[in-house]
């Protein structure tokens, strides 16, 4: 019996280990996947980044390639999250039209954008979606493909029927 108890015992640790482990991964800020560099800390003093693009390891990682690799990137791809169709309030804010991915992050005079890191998780999301596609030896042209092609069959309502950024060649 007390054999038993033990294996019980050794099977709840393990579980928690498998379970525990890859979460502190990853909600962990340091070493994560994607960090240029190597130091987070350094990376984001020396973008300048705010604060707000640097709540979590991902809206930190989507700022940074928004803000660096994929910046000229970002113009062709359309954000489908619908908030920049037009300008419209947000916690008391107006949110400019947006016209490309890259605005949901970095406004067009070179000033930060909260509105991925605040309002819209899903611009992060998509940002580091169409970055590891890219990585991944996907053209430009494809991921606008397989974006638009994915986003577009939900309601017009709820996507971003005026944004149009220019085709990739």
């Amino acid at each position: 019996m007390a054999m038993s108890k033990w294996v019980s015992v050794l099977i709840i640790v393990v579980l928690l280990a498998g379970t525990v482990v890859p979460l502190l991964k990853l909600y962990s800020t340091k070493g994560h996947a994607g960090d240029v560099g190597g130091d987070e800390d350094a990376v984001t003093a020396n973008l300048a980044l705010p604060d707000f693009a640097t709540r979590d390891a991902k809206t930190l990682k989507a700022y940074e390639i928004a803000s660096t690799t994929r910046k000229e990137d970002f113009g062709f791809l359309t954000c489908h999250c619908g908030c920049g169709m037009h300008a419209m309030s947000h916690r008391g804010k107006t949110i400019p039209k947006m016209n490309n991915l890259r605005d949901c992050f970095v406004r067009g005079d070179g000033t930060w954008e909260d509105h991925a890191a605040i309002d819209c998780p899903y611009c992060v999301d998509l940002a580091v979606m169409a970055d590891d596609m890219l990585n991944k030896g996907y053209t430009l042209r494809q991921v606008r493909e397989l974006i638009d092609t994915k986003y577009n069959s939900i309601a017009p309502s709820q996507r971003a029927m005026d944004m149009n950024p220019p085709m990739p060649q």
